[in-house]
């Protein structure tokens, strides 16, 4: 999942002033040693916290299909026969 993410993280971040400006400063501070590996880089960071956010999401709506299922499969059946048309 992560290799689908980061192309297009790195697409969006590329067109940042910022974000280069922050990529070199981290550079900068690893080679001194106040930096860690996961946040050198910006794209790194942005693609894990995406990925977090997705996951977060996915445990919504589980948790909405758990308390309820006979309207979630109703749902679900709506949107496949409306997908048919």
């Amino acid at each position: 999942m992560r290799a689908r993410f980061l192309p297009i993280v790195q697409q969006q971040t590329n067109q940042s002033v910022l974000s280069q400006q922050y990529s070199q400063v981290a550079s900068k501070a690893k080679k001194f040693g106040f930096s860690s590996d996961k946040v050198t880089s910006i794209e790194d960071y942005v693609t894990e916290q995406a990925i977090t956010a997705l996951f977060a999401v996915l445990a919504e709506q589980e948790s909405a299909l758990r308390a309820n299922p006979k309207q979630a499969a109703g749902s679900l059946l709506k949107q496949v026969l409306e997908g048919l048309r």
